[in-house]
């Protein structure tokens, strides 16, 4: 493909369907990790949905199999996957961006991990807000990379980086910064004076960012890119956003890193072509196919995750008053806080439920659990039925 050329999914004879046609109470194989790991409970933990993804992407990957696209990924796959992302962003996110920017990579934890090789040197640290996605903790300290856990505050449902919280882990040794945004597992999207604040202290203590944007397309409120808040934070951040979560497809291995830095791209040039190769050319259709998609599935998707966040919510205050959750904006999650009531998370196995123990997430949130709402309505009230049995709320 010539090189500036604006490739297309269509180009990829990619048949395109009515969203009409597809509907989110269908059931996808209950074959995955989601639902085979704890076979015994019902599941609303690791982040994937019970809904089959978009019609576009089933038919481009079918496609692609009958081509047997197994390789590496080609160039042209490169390119196609770059404009689609440039393309989404700007009409879905407002963020402008070239397409010589935009890396292909695995997944958003390869393009962390090439921040942390790319960004810190002897003994700096990373800072992790928490609660967090503990991958961001396990990856850094396997690793041997001092972490600064830095706790969000709780303003009214919305969990919250303070700057005075920033500076104090600037000031005990943390260089990289990992803002995810919608938050993961809170689901706060943040204001545009909110990240001009962050902007300001990292500058002035010459920080960088890693913002992980693969929520972005899972909101009832358009999220701003970090990166594209300012000049200023454009060029001390590396970005990565993926298709994943809102269409289903983490196992297919695609994602996408953004370099708003000139040095940062001449960086890649000497550290990413490894972990470009490590993306998988299904991953790279799906995704493609998935950017290019009828805007109207990703649509039908938020409305029905909006409407189980409302089932969740009133469910929730029914059980019990000191029961109390995140008010998200952003996600398909609800951060559930137990610390006002007697129930204990690990009693969950015991009721029949699998959620994500917020003791892994950071310290401090021995109390909390991470729900899952990518799920069917009647498996949502099951869960939430079943919550309501744990001990310390039937009193």
């Amino acid at each position: 493909m010539p090189a500036g050329s604006n490739p297309s999914t269509k180009d990829q004879d990619i048949s395109r369907f009515s969203p009409g046609e597809f509907s989110f109470d269908e059931l996808s194989s209950r074959a995955s990790l989601k639902w085979s790991t704890y076979p015994e409970r019902l599941p609303a933990w690791v982040a994937e949905t019970d809904f089959p993804t978009a019609p576009e992407v089933q038919e481009a990957l079918a496609h692609a199999v009958r081509r047997e696209q197994f390789g590496y990924v080609s160039d042209s796959l490169r390119d196609g996957v770059a404009w689609a992302t440039v393309r989404w962003v700007a009409e879905n996110l407002g963020w402008d961006v070239r397409s010589e920017q935009v890396k292909t990579i695995p997944d958003v934890l390869a393009a962390f991990e090439f921040a942390l090789d790319f960004y810190l040197d002897g003994g700096s640290k990373v800072i992790v807000p928490t609660p967090t996605y503990y991958p961001f903790l396990v990856i850094a300290k396997r690793r041997g990379i001092g972490v600064v856990e830095v706790p969000l505050e709780n303003q009214d449902g919305r969990w919250v980086l303070t700057p005075p919280e920033l500076q104090r882990a600037f000031n005990e040794g943390g260089k990289l910064l990992v803002l995810c945004d919608p938050h993961n597992p809170t689901g706060t999207i943040l204001t545009v004076e909110e990240q001009l604040d962050i902007a300001s202290v990292v500058d002035a203590n010459h920080g960088r960012v890693f913002s992980d944007l693969i929520h972005a397309p899972i909101a009832e409120q358009t999220p701003h890119p970090y990166a594209g808040t300012s000049l200023v934070a454009a060029r001390h951040t590396i970005s990565a956003i993926a298709t994943s979560k809102a269409w289903n497809t983490a196992g297919l291995k695609a994602a996408q890193m953004v370099l708003t830095n000139d040095s940062d791209l001449k960086g890649w040039g000497r550290l990413g072509g490894r972990i470009s190769n490590m993306a998988s050319p299904l991953g790279v259709v799906a995704a493609m196919a998935a950017y290019e998609s009828d805007p109207e599935w990703l649509r039908g998707f938020n409305a029905y995750i909006s409407a189980n966040r409302v089932t969740a919510q009133r469910s929730l205050e029914a059980i019990h008053p000191g029961l109390r959750a995140a008010t998200p904006k952003g996600t398909y999650f609800e951060w559930l806080d137990l610390s006002q009531v007697s129930a204990d998370p690990s009693e969950l196995a015991h009721v029949g439920v699998a959620l994500s123990h917020g003791s892994d997430m950071g310290a401090g949130f021995e109390n909390y659990a991470r729900l899952n709402l990518g799920a069917h309505r009647d498996t949502l009230t099951a869960i939430l039925d079943r919550l309501a049995r744990l001990s310390g709320l039937t009193s």
